[in-house]
């Protein structure tokens, strides 16, 4: 059952990575087989990507609790490596949610792990990005002048791991990396700067066929800079994806919409 989990669980990776809607339905799969073979890690795995799913739907209450609920799972099977990526997805729904101080809490010990049980390759995608993620989303959230410069300091550190990351992996974390480090220069005042680093990471996208970045990148680009051009590429690569949040919201150019990374839910 294990084989099956984790064959099926890096399909769903693969697909939501590349843009295809399949990996939706391919997670109830993945979650009603485990809990009928009564496979504790395999409903770990399909609870983790019932919370992205949430998160990808802009519902990070819900998302928050599955993660929560993951995480448990995942403490009890000893299961280290998801866990350093499950509290990380967890964090940056916190973060969200507005809970900054448990969310940086676990952001530190999900780098703890991260280091402790040394996450090379996709294990390692995942903790890094999400951590990058979420110290720019509490930039740009945090109510006080001395909180957002508290969460960019941390941010910039976190984006240059998830670069090294990029350049040592052959997944869509390159482009994401991209991303990541255009947000931080766009927050510090360095637009021009921002705008090459989202250009570069849309041909990198492309040339990697990584859907889901590649329209993060052009949502980045064009909520940023006001393009329609990469807004309209952004809205129809996300319906293609049946990525609800979309409709209604993108027009409006929120530049929270679609910040979550296109990490990968590793498995070895």
């Amino acid at each position: 059952m294990r084989n099956f989990a984790t064959v099926r669980s890096t399909l769903i990776l693969l697909h939501r990575s590349m843009g295809g809607p399949q990996w939706i339905p391919e997670t109830e799969e993945l979650r009603a087989i485990a809990l009928e073979a009564k496979a504790e890690q395999g409903v770990a795995w399909a609870m983790h990507w019932t919370g992205t799913r949430h998160w990808d739907r802009g519902d990070y209450a819900a998302a928050s609790t599955a993660m929560e609920q993951a995480c448990a799972m995942y403490e009890s099977l000893s299961d280290r490596r998801s866990l350093a990526n499950g509290l990380s997805l967890w964090a940056l729904c916190l973060v969200e949610l507005g809970h900054f101080e448990k969310a940086v809490g676990l952001l530190e010990r999900s780098r703890m792990l991260a280091t402790k049980y040394r996450l090379t390759g996709l294990w390692a995608t995942p903790p890094l990005t999400y951590t990058a993620e979420a110290y720019l989303r509490a930039a740009e959230l945090m109510p006080d002048a001395a909180g957002r410069a508290g969460a960019l300091a941390l941010a910039k550190p976190a984006c240059a791991r998830a670069t090294r990351q990029g350049r040592r992996v052959a997944d869509a974390s390159a482009a994401d990396a991209l991303r990541l480090n255009g947000i931080h220069a766009w927050l510090v005042g360095e637009r021009t700067r921002a705008e090459r680093l989202w250009t570069q990471g849309i041909a990198t996208a492309e040339a990697m066929n990584a859907k889901l970045a590649l329209a993060r990148l052009h949502h980045a680009l064009g909520t940023r800079s006001g393009d329609p051009a990469h807004l309209e590429t952004a809205r129809l690569l996300f319906a293609k994806m049946e990525f609800t949040r979309l409709r209604g919201r993108l027009a409006a150019r929120d530049p929270s919409d679609f910040l979550g990374c296109n990490c990968v839910h590793g498995h070895g």
